[in-house]
């Protein structure tokens, strides 16, 4: 079996630098929903993530909600 015409991906440093943000970012909800798993609701989530860069509001409300509606 030959590879003929495959190539492998690499990340540019642009390619690294947004991975790294959205990983940070992702870590940062984590930590949220972790630390509000017992709360009625969620109160620090709220500016972890509004507070993600790269996003619509409506996208991050969106996102808001979701975790919030489904966070058992």
């Amino acid at each position: 079996m030959s590879n003929l015409g495959k190539r492998k991906r690499y990340m540019t440093d642009e390619d690294v630098v947004v991975f790294n943000g959205m990983k940070e970012a992702v870590s940062d909800v984590a930590a949220a929903v972790r630390e509000s798993i017992h709360a009625e609701a969620a109160p620090g989530i709220y500016n972890v993530v509004i507070n993600c860069p790269g996003f619509s509001r409506e996208a991050l409300m969106y996102a808001l909600n979701h975790m919030i509606w489904f966070k058992d």
